[in-house]
C-alpha cells in the first residue's frame, strides 16, 4: 500500500519504532498499540500483562526502555529470515508517539505492511511491521536470482521405466457389480435357485478390481463360449498406487 495510506492506519498516540538494517537503505517502521505496549511492559515487571481503555495514553520513559528490548527481538527474528540469501543486522534508531509527523519515505512510496493481532489482557490489538519496498527490494532481487540458478541447474527429471522383475508377480482381479439394495427379510427368504431380478445397465457397468482397489468400468459379456469383460473407462476417483 502507499506510504500515506499505512501511516494514516496507525494511531493516534502509538507507539512506533524506527529500524534499520545496515546492509540495505530504508527505514522499517514497527508500530504496536499502546494497550498492547503497556501490557507488554507490565508482564515484564511481574505484573498480570491486564490492559484497560485508560491505556490509550504515551508510554513513560520507563516503558519505553523496556519495549525497546521487544523491539530489538522483533527486528533481529525480521533479519534473520533472510539468512539464508545473506547474513543481515538490524537496529533500532528512533521512536516517535505521532504518526502524522513522521516521514520515512515518499507519501506514494510502495509500502509492505504485516499486520499482526495479539492479545491485552481480553482485548485484540495490533502490531504493525511496514517495510518500503526500496528497502527489500534487494533482497527480491537475490531469492529471484537464487531460484532461477536453481531451476536451471536443476538436473531433468528421468521417465520411470518398469522393471521386468515385476512382470511375474501375481495380482487379483476381480470383476463386480453393485445390486439394488435388498431388505433382510427377502434376504433371510433367499433359496437355492431363485432369481433376483437386475437392472439392463448392471452388465454394462461392470466394476473391475486390481488387488481389492477399484480402477475400471468394463462391459460384460461372453465371447467364444467364455465370460469376458470389455474396458470402457477408468473408475470415478481411482487410487493409482
Amino acid at each position: 500500500m502507499p506510504y500515506a495510506k499505512f501511516s494514516e492506519s496507525m494511531k493516534n498516540p502509538t507507539h512506533i519504532s524506527l529500524f534499520k538494517v545496515d546492509q540495505l537503505s530504508g527505514i522499517g517502521i514497527l508500530e504496536i498499540s499502546p494497550k498492547l505496549a503497556i501490557s507488554m511492559t507490565n508482564r515484564m515487571l511481574g505484573g498480570r500483562g491486564m490492559s484497560s481503555e485508560e491505556d490509550e495514553r504515551y508510554l513513560t520513559e520507563i516503558e519505553v526502555a523496556l519495549l525497546e528490548e521487544i523491539v530489538d527481538i522483533i527486528v533481529q527474528e525480521w533479519c534473520r529470515q533472510w539468512k539464508d540469501e545473506r547474513p543481515y543486522t538490524g537496529r533500532q534508531i528512533g521512536h516517535e508517539n505521532n504518526p502524522r509527523f513522521l516521514q520515512v519515505c515518499s507519501s506514494d512510496a510502495v509500502t509492505l505492511v504485516l499486520t499482526i493481532e495479539a492479545l491485552a489482557g481480553d482485548s485484540p490489538e495490533q502490531i504493525q511491521l511496514g517495510i518500503p519496498y526500496n528497502m527489500l527490494e534487494p533482497i527480491v532481487k537475490t531469492i529471484h536470482a537464487q531460484r532461477s540458478r536453481e531451476m536451471q541447474t536443476a538436473p531433468d527429471s528421468k521417465p520411470q521405466q518398469w522393471r521386468s522383475s515385476y512382470n511375474q508377480i501375481a495380482v487379483p482381479l476381480v470383476a463386480d457389480w453393485e445390486i439394488p439394495q435388498v431388505s433382510v427379510s427377502d434376504i433371510l427368504a433367499l433359496r437355492a435357485g431363485d432369481v433376483l431380478e437386475m437392472p439392463k445397465s448392471t452388465l454394462a457397468n461392470t466394476r473391475v478390481r486390481i488387488a481389492n482397489s477399484p480402477r475400471f468400468i468394463a462391459q460384460a459379456g461372453s465371447e467364444n463360449g467364455h465370460v469376458a469383460i470389455q474396458i470402457s473407462s477408468e473408475f470415478k476417483n481411482a487410487t493409482k498406487s
